[in-house]
């Protein structure tokens, strides 16, 4: 029988090109993929991934439908966007955007108890 080859635990899935990735954790892991040219985005997924990175708020919290209204593409286009990033759906990317809002506050929160 042929020996069965174990999957490498630091990685993720791969790009659709084949290039091994861990699942995005952080804003800067997901502008990191965006911007490494390794993911190739239509023009709406590209309109979508713009639309996050400069209103992370509503993508931590909007639904996939308001997503889709105010980027004028449609839900299965947001939803392409989260798994072309390797999110198994929308709710899993927006996670991602959550915590990053999470964060910020946490750390505005600490600066200011510290200049208090």
């Amino acid at each position: 029988m042929g020996e069965t080859k174990q999957p490498d635990p630091s990685h993720v899935g791969e790009f659709p090109n084949g290039y091994p990735r861990r699942l995005p954790d952080s804003i800067d892991d997901l502008k990191a993929v965006v911007t490494s040219g390794r993911v190739e985005f239509s023009e709406r997924l590209r309109q979508i991934g713009i639309y996050a990175f400069r209103n992370p708020h509503q993508m931590a919290f909007f639904s996939i439908q308001e997503i889709a209204t105010v980027t004028e593409t449609s839900p299965s286009s947001v939803h392409r966007f989260a798994k072309t990033l390797g999110f198994a759906d929308y709710g899993a990317l927006r996670k991602i955007f959550q915590k990053h809002i999470a964060d910020t506050a946490r750390e505005n929160n600490q600066e200011k108890s510290a200049t208090s």
